[in-house]
């Protein structure tokens, strides 16, 4: 009946570590799917905005299959992680998000804490480009 019982809790683990699984970006930062719209990058050590960018951008093409012209927003700026307690994330999200007024001018930044600030995904896909012209 114990060997029963670990089978079980084995399978589940499983099942639930599968349902959670990471898509490495091009710049090695880890990216999970919040919902069906949202979605987190897991900030690196010592990770500018570029970067990040660049991990929202390669998960919406790679893994979520947007448009080159659609748009990624940031609906979270830096904060706790919702799929990995202890880490520090950043939520994109391809909605507008609540509260966000698309007529409000906004300067031009890779500020990644306004929420509704926004880059087509194959700009947010450039800086990854953009580090790899830089990188000797």
């Amino acid at each position: 009946m114990v060997k029963a019982g670990a089978w079980v809790l084995a399978i589940a683990f499983g099942i639930a570590a599968s349902q959670v699984q990471a898509f490495r970006a091009i710049n090695s930062h880890e990216v999970f799917a919040v919902d069906e719209d949202s979605f987190e990058v897991i900030r690196s050590t010592h990770s500018g905005p570029a970067p990040v960018w660049c991990a929202a951008g390669d998960y919406a093409q790679s893994v979520r299959g947007m448009r080159s012209n659609a748009r990624i927003f940031i609906e979270r700026g830096p904060g706790p992680s919702v799929t990995r307690p202890g880490r520090i994330s950043f939520v994109f999200t391809s909605a507008v998000p609540t509260g966000f007024d698309p007529a409000e001018p906004r300067p031009l930044s890779l500020d990644l804490g306004r929420i509704g600030d926004s880059l087509s995904v194959v700009s947010a896909y450039m800086y990854c480009i953009d580090d790899w012209v830089r990188d000797p």
